[in-house]
C-alpha cells in the first residue's frame, strides 16, 4: 500500500502529496564516504595534475589468470604491474582531477550504476538542522528553559529528548500518536537520492585550520602525527577525499512535501516559499558565524581567500531569495564531512549556555575547565587548482526549470 493510501485509509480524506523538482549545484567541495579507503598504487596513482582511480573487475578480467598480476594484488602494485608491462593505465581507469598527497584516499558514495550520488537523508539532515534552530528560537514550550534538563549525557544521543520536545511537540500531548517519530515535523518531507556523473568528481586534499594564541586571534594548519599548529601550510597534514567539484549541477530529484501529514502535526511552514525561507535565514547565519570565525585573524592571502569566498556564499544565498521571489524555489545548504559540529541537528546551542554544554560533554576541555575560548576551533580547509581556499560542504538548491 502506498504511503498516500496509507493516510487516506486512516484519516478518510484525500492524500494530497506535493512533489516538486530540484537541481542541486555544487558550490565547495562535498564529500560524503562510502566507507571505503583507496590505497595508492593498489587502487590509484596519482600525478600533479590528475589521479587515476582504477577498475579492478577490469583488471582482473584482462589479467586475473598471470601469477604477476596476482602477486602485484597481493603486493599493492598494480601500478608497476601496468608500468612494467607497458599497459596504458588509463585503459583500466578513470582520471580525476587534482592529485593526491597521501597514500590513502576516501571515496565517494556511488549507487548500483558506479555513479556517485548524494543521499536524500543528507540533503533532509540538512533541511532538519534549519528548521531545528527555526522551532528552538520560536518555540513556546519552554524549551529554551528545559535546554539543560533535556540533554542526555550520552554524546551520541545527547540532542535526542531536545530534537522530540521541538520537531515533535504533540508527542505525547495528543495519544494518537505512538512514538515521537510518527508526530516529527519533517517526517512530512521525502527527499530522493541526487546523482550525479563520475566526471563530476575530482580529488581534492583537506587541511585542517586551528585556532591558537591565549585570544583565538591567531592561527596554524595542523601536522596529525605531531599534534602540532605550524604556520606554513606546506608543514601541515593532508587529508585527500574523492569529492563533487564546484560548479557541476546534479540531475533531477523529486522533494514531496504531504500537506496532510504537515497540517496534521504542525499547522505550520506548509508553503514552499517560507520552506526555503527557513533555511536561508538558517545558513545565512551560519555564514555570518564563519566570518566571525575568520575576521580577528591576521590579514594574509590565506585569510582573504577564506573571506572572499564566504562573501561569495552571501551573494549566493541573495540570488536564492531572488529565484524564489519569481517562482524558482531556492535555498543554500551545507552538508558531508567536514561540514561540523554546527550543521548537525542539535548543534545549535545558546550563546550562554555553550560553555556549559561544553563541559558537560567534554568538548575540548580539561581538568581544568575550559582549553579554549573559541569552540570549535577548526575548519577543514580545501585549496582549489585556482588557488582559492573553500570551506566544505556548500550547496545550492534549486527548482528545476519548467521544460
Amino acid at each position: 500500500m502506498k504511503n498516500s493510501e496509507f493516510i487516506e485509509s486512516i484519516t478518510n480524506k484525500e492524500s494530497f502529496i506535493d512533489n516538486k523538482n530540484f537541481e542541486i549545484e555544487i558550490i565547495t567541495p562535498i564529500h560524503i564516504g562510502s566507507g571505503r579507503v583507496l590505497n595508492r598504487g593498489l587502487d590509484f596513482t596519482t600525478s600533479d595534475s590528475h589521479t587515476l582511480i582504477y577498475n579492478i573487475n577490469k583488471l582482473i578480467s584482462a589479467f586475473g589468470e598471470q601469477q604477476s598480476f596476482i602477486d602485484a594484488i597481493t603486493n599493492g602494485t598494480i601500478s608497476g604491474f601496468l608500468r612494467e608491462n607497458g599497459i596504458p593505465e588509463v585503459e583500466y581507469s578513470r582520471a580525476l582531477n587534482g592529485n593526491c598527497d597521501a597514500n590513502d584516499l576516501d571515496e565517494f558514495i556511488s549507487d548500483g550504476n558506479d555513479n556517485p550520488f548524494i543521499p536524500g537523508s543528507s540533503v533532509k539532515g540538512g533541511i532538519r538542522t534549519a528548521f531545528f534552530e527555526y522551532y528552538f528560537n520560536n518555540n513556546g514550550n519552554g524549551v529554551n528553559n528545559d535546554y539543560k534538563r533535556l540533554l542526555i549525557r550520552s554524546k551520541t544521543w545527547a540532542s535526542q529528548r531536545l530534537q522530540e520536545k521541538v520537531l515533535a511537540p504533540k508527542y505525547k500531548r495528543d495519544k494518537i500518536f505512538k512514538s515521537a517519530q510518527n508526530a516529527d515535523i519533517l517526517r512530512s518531507l521525502r527527499v530522493s537520492d541526487v546523482s550525479f556523473k563520475n566526471n563530476d568528481l575530482c580529488v581534492v586534499n583537506a587541511l585542517i585550520m586551528n585556532l591558537k594564541g591565549n585570544d583565538g586571534y591567531d592561527y596554524g594548519w595542523k601536522h596529525l602525527p605531531s599534534k602540532r599548529t605550524n604556520r606554513s601550510m606546506a608543514d601541515a597534514t593532508s587529508v585527500p577525499v574523492v569529492a563533487l567539484k564546484p560548479g557541476v549541477i546534479s540531475k533531477s530529484f523529486k522533494l514531496s512535501i504531504d500537506e496532510f501529514i504537515l497540517k496534521f502535526v504542525s499547522t505550520k511552514e506548509k508553503n514552499w516559499e517560507r520552506f526555503s525561507e527557513i533555511l536561508n535565514d538558517h545558513y545565512e547565519d551560519l555564514i555570518n558565524k564563519e566570518m566571525d570565525y575568520v575576521e580577528p585573524l591576521p590579514e594574509n592571502e590565506e585569510t582573504d581567500s577564506i573571506f572572499n569566498q564566504l562573501n561569495y556564499l552571501i551573494d549566493e544565498v541573495a540570488d536564492c531569495r531572488k529565484n524564489t521571489a519569481n517562482g524558482r524555489v531556492s535555498w543554500i545548504q551545507r552538508i558531508g564531512w567536514g561540514s561540523g559540529w554546527t550543521t548537525m541537528t542539535g548543534g545549535h546551542v545558546p550563546e550562554n549556555l555553550l560553555n556549559d554544554v561544553r563541559l558537560q560533554y567534554y568538548l575540548n576541555t580539561n581538568r581544568q575547565g575550559l582549553r579554549y575560548p573559541v569552540f570549535p576551533k577548526t575548519r577543514k580547509i580545501v585549496k582549489g587548482v585556482d588557488n582559492e581556499l573553500r570551506m566544505l560542504g556548500w550547496i545550492k538548491v534549486t527548482e528545476e526549470k519548467e521544460s
